[in-house]
């Protein structure tokens, strides 16, 4: 026969295991649900030339859908653009070109 002691170790040590395996269950779905939701934002913009870069240099810092919430005028997007260089998006004279010209041509105020 066990002692009390030790049932009530046992017990412990058994709740314990449960608790940190549903723990480690929980937190890998966490990172399946985030590496998941990476494909949905490239999907979220529209196709065209230039998405891949859009999604690389606004998506440094915010969820692409931000980016696209909103149709904007040219002249609002060259000022979006200019702003978030400001705050430190990297990227070049060329690559903000291409940005304005992709965002201007998918998410202005005519796009389709």
């Amino acid at each position: 026969m066990m002692r009390p002691q030790l049932v009530v170790l046992s017990a412990a040590g058994l709740l314990c295991s449960l608790t940190m395996a549903t723990v480690g269950a929980v937190a890998a779905e966490a990172v399946d649900d985030q590496s998941a939701a990476k494909p949905a934002a490239v999907a979220a913009l529209a196709d065209g030339e230039h998405r891949a870069l859009v999604q690389q240099v606004c998506g440094q810092c915010h969820p692409i859908e931000r980016v696209v919430a909103q149709r904007r005028s040219a002249t609002e997007w060259d000022d979006m653009i200019a702003k978030m260089v400001q705050r430190g998006a990297k990227a070049t004279e060329l690559e903000q070109d291409r940005i304005y010209q992709y965002l201007v041509t998918r998410y202005g105020p005519s796009a389709p």
